[in-house]
């Protein structure tokens, strides 16, 4: 097959080698993980420049192209009356570099030379880790395996992998997104066969096993889904800021919803007279669920898309989805039918199935690692770097993420965020208090944040702990919220460990007022982090300080 035939990826290729023009391949087979020399190496030889191309519809095989330009075309010929032990002794290097540029920027040179390159097919070798790799020109490249290869037909796994993972995987996303795939797999499969079972409980419920269905149970099945999609509006409007904050809470949250309002639906049998009622909320968990997982699924796919190829992986998530509904769908008829009509089977039957859901949905969020700052984040990396440590990567901060349980912060002393600034101090030094927070005037420089220690202003409770509160300047970018919160988290941990009611605000203020903003910035990005967007809260409000001010 000629070379061009195929797409080429090429691997560590050196600066000065040339694309191969003209000439035939000669493709000798060999055993995987292995390469079949068919020429002798010198130990003066230049080395030969080598180009991987990617096997179509074989993830796991290469052809590995070698050109070998230093070698006279006359030894690959075909003349029958060619005798190689004529041939004159092996060229210098210098003449040997010097023939190989010529043969490489000479067409008819290239055109000439039938059989100036050879093709080896090399395949990832099966075994442990130390031979799961494919060793390219000085160095070794690890290669994953498809999830799809227990296809016998070649064809089939290709198209099924086309249909069902991201273009060039899997080095076009993380590694921890196959193992997410199977988690949602179970969860979607899982709860569509919940799905059939409430669908099942209501239509017994409306009267459809009955008979003929009354007009009267046609307008409540209409009701019901008005009503539900009204609820899911109104939780949008209400929530819609919290989902880019927190996108795996809200994820596991639209489950537990899903869940619970299929729930209800099985239970309608048992309360046929209040139909309505239990079917319409029913339906608004069932939209707030659907709302909040799809409001959470683009953040949590891009954390897994190396190439921006953001929706190439939705789609095929998507595909998998759809996939795994039909499965559901088999799945579901089949367990309808042995359960029946039976209140109590269906019951049985849904109970594990809700469990296995929720499970699945847990794992597959945990295996999620997003390289955007939240509050929690935020927190968990500062500590580390307060506590002199390098910056954590996204795949270690995910493992310390808490997002089933409330999140309780790693610091005593609380963070007031987007705090009203007229609530800050006592009545009798209110003015002064935040005229000195807006001028800065505890900072050694100005920033595009505004720091405060927030006490209470009830006079019976001296003994309260202070709280720091935090606003950023509406010109305020990315870096200076980095800046902001690690200013924040350094002076909670200080009023922590001192005797916080005799402490003096400003000097502490001043004290902990990190000059090292830019060398932070930098250690997160090389940690992974992407700091374009810091959403430290769902309702963030900036502040507009006049220059005459400030």
């Amino acid at each position: 097959m000629p070379l061009g035939a195929r797409a080429l990826s090429l691997r560590c290729f050196p600066r000065g080698w040339a694309r191969v023009r003209g000439g035939t391949a000669a493709r000798t087979m060999c055993a995987p993980g292995q390469a079949r020399e068919t020429t002798t190496s010198r130990p003066d030889a230049t080395p030969r420049p080598v180009v991987y191309q990617r096997v179509a519809g074989r993830k796991r095989q290469w052809d590995v192209v070698r050109i070998n330009p230093s070698v006279s075309p006359s030894v690959h010929t075909s003349n029958p009356h060619h005798h190689p032990q004529t041939q004159s002794p092996p060229p210098t290097a210098a003449a040997e570099a010097e023939a190989e540029a010529a043969t490489l920027n000479d067409p008819t040179q290239c055109s000439s030379a039938p059989l100036s390159i050879e093709v080896t097919r090399e395949a990832e070798a099966e075994g442990g880790d130390a031979s799961n790799t494919h060793r390219g020109p000085g160095r070794t490249v690890p290669l994953r395996r498809s999830p799809l290869e227990f296809l016998s037909l070649s064809a089939g796994r290709a198209a099924a992998e086309a249909a069902f993972l991201p273009k060039g995987y899997p080095e076009s996303v993380t590694p921890n997104f196959w193992p997410y795939c199977k988690w949602q797999f179970a969860a979607m499969t899982s709860g569509t066969i919940t799905g059939v079972l409430s669908m099942q409980a209501l239509l017994y419920a409306v009267g459809v096993g009955a008979g003929s269905v009354p007009l009267a149970a046609a307008i409540n099945w209409i009701l019901k889904d008005g009503l539900g999609q009204l609820g899911g509006v109104v939780y949008g409007a209400k929530y819609g800021d919290s989902f880019d904050v927190d996108p795996k809470r809200h994820r596991l949250l639209s489950t537990a919803a899903l869940q619970a309002a299929t729930l209800l639906e099985v239970l309608t049998p048992a309360f046929p007279h209040l139909f309505l009622l239990m079917a319409s909320i029913s339906n608004i968990g069932k939209n707030v669920s659907w709302l909040a997982s799809s409001a959470t699924r683009a953040q949590m796919h891009n954390s897994f898309a190396l190439r921006g190829n953001l929706g190439d992986i939705t789609a095929k998530v998507t595909s998998q989805s759809i996939a795994a509904s039909l499965v559901g769908t088999s799945l579901g008829i089949l367990v309808s039918k042995m359960t029946g009509d039976d209140f109590v089977y269906v019951l049985a039957a849904f109970a594990p199935l809700a469990v296995i859901n929720l499970f699945a949905t847990f794992k597959s969020c945990d295996l999620v690692q997003i390289n955007t700052l939240n509050l929690q984040r935020a927190e968990i990396l500062m500590s580390g770097i307060l506590a002199a440590q390098l910056p954590s990567t996204p795949k270690e901060v995910a493992t310390r993420e808490v997002f089933v349980l409330p999140y309780s912060s790693l610091f005593d002393v609380p963070l007031l965020l987007d705090l009203p600034i007229a609530s800050l101090g006592d009545q009798s030094n209110r003015v002064g208090q935040l005229y000195t927070t807006l001028k800065q005037d505890h900072f050694p420089r100005p920033e595009m944040y505004y720091l405060a220690v927030h006490r209470s202003s009830c006079e019976t409770d001296v003994q309260a702990p202070p709280a720091v509160a935090l606003w950023f300047d509406d010109r305020a970018d990315p870096a200076d919220k980095v800046a902001g919160i690690l200013h924040a988290c350094a002076l909670r941990k200080h009023l922590a460990s001192v005797d916080s009611a005799a402490a003096d605000d400003g000097a502490v203020i001043r004290a902990t007022h990190s000059r090292a903003t830019v060398e932070t910035v930098a250690a997160l990005e090389s940690a992974g982090w992407n700091l374009q967007t810091v959403a430290l809260s769902s309702t963030t409000t900036t502040l507009h300080v006049p220059a005459s001010l400030s």
